[in-house]
């Protein structure tokens, strides 16, 4: 990475990654926990997140670029929950989905700040 502003962009999105990791492995870890197991139909559109998790970073990127990735990584994502949520019958699942879409709104805030102050 060339510039600082991208490595503080990249390492942002490191942190986030990690920290949606930690979040399912909480998930998986309760044997309890039915929501890993309950099935949705997803008859929405997946190109465009199919097309966005295959994105690789290289080190001659611009800040630009890495924040219109990071920006559209939280777009899809706040979008792919909120399906969930309202395509749902189960309230623990709809439940689920909806911090989801809370937290991953407010990272969305976190990176549009990030990348304003760059």
């Amino acid at each position: 990475v060339t510039s600082p502003k991208t490595k503080m962009m990249m390492e942002y999105l490191g942190r986030h990654t990690a920290k949606l990791e930690r979040l399912l492995e909480i998930y998986e870890q309760d044997q309890n926990n039915k929501l890993l197991s309950t099935w949705v139909q997803f008859p929405m559109d997946l190109v465009q997140t199919k097309r966005l998790a295959s994105v690789i970073f290289t080190p001659d990127m611009d800040e630009n670029a890495v924040v219109d990735i990071a920006m559209s990584f939280h777009e899809r994502l706040i979008e792919f929950y909120m399906y969930i949520s309202e395509h749902t019958s189960s309230s623990e699942v709809r439940d689920l989905f909806n911090n989801l879409t809370e937290i991953e709104t407010e990272e969305g805030r976190k990176a549009a700040t990030c990348a304003w102050d760059m």
